[in-house]
């Protein structure tokens, strides 16, 4: 089967099951049943592999994430640094024959909802990017170059960088770190009177002491505390 995404034909292998028609959904790595909205969005998904360098290699993508059609994070390169972290596309898709800017509205709420800048609605025949700039969600008609371009960019360089500094003893890089993840991610790190690292959840910190959690949730007790001047290294930050 040939689906034309955005002018590109897409070829569809599809086969049947009890009268049923699948895919083999190279996302998901499951059989998914070839119903009209899987049609479209097997067809987008395989356009953005053949035609742009966004792929399983440089992003995480996700179909069918959390009632999103299909759901992209920025993958960083270093095993040790994987936080928590907002999604930097969600694309919601359309049978051909919808109007999608009668959608706009549900895009919208997803982005803010999960604190993303950019979103797409499509398909597969219009492409409309929505990008936050200031508050606000700009409408542009852009092509897969043009967006492939926009998600280059790579925001994450300076928490990069805060992390090699924090892994190399760095107390203010790692203060930094727990402003921007310790609400969202575990800990694991090295200091005065711990005889192994620790792991922790749910940091803090305020005048001369780190707070944590060892549970993952705020404790509604005393929390345990260590000094700032105590902290060795960091070793990981893991989502």
């Amino acid at each position: 089967m040939v689906i034309h995404c955005l002018d590109n034909p897409i070829e569809i292998d599809e086969y049947y099951v009890n009268n049923e028609i699948y895919i083999d959904c190279e996302i998901r790595k499951q059989k998914v049943i070839l119903n009209p909205e899987e049609k479209v969005r097997q067809a987008f998904i395989l356009n953005l592999f053949k035609f742009s360098n966004i792929n399983s290699d440089n992003f995480t993508i996700k179909v069918e994430y959390k009632n999103l059609d299909i759901v992209i994070y920025k993958k960083h390169v270093n095993k040790d640094f994987q936080p928590a972290q907002n999604p930097i596309l969600i694309i919601e898709l359309k049978r051909q024959s919808i109007n999608i800017l009668n959608f706009k509205d549900q895009l919208l709420d997803y982005l803010k909802l999960y604190s993303c800048d950019y979103g797409i609605l499509s398909n597969c025949k219009q492409l409309y990017l929505y990008s936050k700039i200031n508050e606000d969600f700009i409408r542009n008609e852009i092509s897969l170059c043009e967006l492939e371009d926009l998600l280059q960019y790579d925001k994450f360089n300076n928490d990069i960088s805060l992390f090699n500094s924090a892994i190399n003893g760095n107390l203010n890089s790692f203060l930094k770190l727990i402003e921007k993840f310790g609400k969202t991610s575990k800990f694991t790190f090295q200091c005065s009177g711990y005889s192994v690292p620790i792991e922790v959840f749910w940091l803090s910190h305020s005048m001369d002491y780190i707070f944590y959690d060892h549970c993952g949730c705020k404790s509604r007790k005393k929390r345990p505390k260590i000094m700032k001047t105590s902290f060795i290294k960091l070793i990981s930050i893991q989502g």
